[in-house]
């Protein structure tokens, strides 16, 4: 009797676990091609947020090529979900041009410009992982000791931020790249860089730190101390600004 019992709760249990995992699973509904791209890349962008974190927790460890290999993993998803959104754009473009408008069935103006915009946010959101994945690749590269392959990385990030014309990315990217090399000695490469950053956005908050961090080191490679110093204060002045309570506060009052 007590086998019986015992089967009893294990099925229903089962049960309740199938039929949580059924009501959290989003639907595919081929009536709208919309709803079926936006649940592929959710799921899509949300494992490729798993191989990332993964891959920041084995950099911290010695099995760098697990972090290499979940870093790209994380990219190649990432790529691949770009693909959908652009081949499902083409598709919605493509039946537009085909299709009969028809004035009773066509969404009204405000759903299409709607779904422009979910298309083009959905984009932007893309690109900026993958541009962080690249940069994580850039620095696990140079970890392992391969700083030629890091740069194939550095330089495609900047591309990459062109593409979706994003001054905040194209910022980083350059930043990024002047700390690259640096690193390896070519300080005039490194200014060019910082100068391409700036150009770019006038750096505010945290990106102003990161700035002026990058800035203090190019002087200290190029025996400017005094101003290595003075960028240092400034850096540690403002990370202290952006980390005060109040500051924190009112920033939370704005969201």
């Amino acid at each position: 009797m007590n086998v019986v019992i015992d089967s009893i709760q294990y099925s229903m249990e089962v049960f309740t676990s199938a039929k949580f995992v059924w009501k959290n699973t989003p639907a595919v509904d081929h009536r709208d091609p919309l709803a079926t791209v936006k649940s592929y890349t959710t799921r899509c962008m949300l494992l490729a947020d798993i191989y990332s974190t993964l891959s920041l927790i084995q950099a911290n460890t010695e099995d760098v090529d697990s972090a290499i290999d979940s870093a790209t993993a994380s990219l190649q998803l990432l790529n691949k979900c770009i693909q959908i959104v652009q081949k499902s754009q083409e598709k919605e473009q493509q039946k537009q041009k085909t299709e009969l408008e028809d004035p009773f069935n066509s969404p009204p103006p405000e759903q299409q410009e709607a779904r422009k915009i979910v298309f083009r946010e959905s984009q932007w959101t893309m690109a900026q992982k993958i541009s962080s994945s690249l940069h994580t690749l850039a620095q696990l590269l140079v970890k392992k000791g391969s700083p030629n392959e890091a740069k194939y990385f550095v330089k495609q990030a900047p591309l990459l931020a062109e593409k979706v014309n994003s001054s905040a990315m194209l910022f980083d990217a350059h930043l990024n790249a002047c700390e690259f090399y640096l690193r390896f000695g070519d300080v005039d490469k490194s200014q060019d860089e910082i100068q391409m950053a700036v150009r770019y956005k006038e750096p505010t908050g945290l990106a102003q730190v990161k700035y002026k961090v990058a800035l203090a080191k190019l002087a200290v490679a190029n025996a400017y101390f005094e101003i290595a110093v003075e960028s240092y204060d400034e850096a540690n002045e403002q990370l202290a600004q952006l980390s005060d309570k109040q500051e924190i506060a009112a920033l939370e009052r704005l969201i």
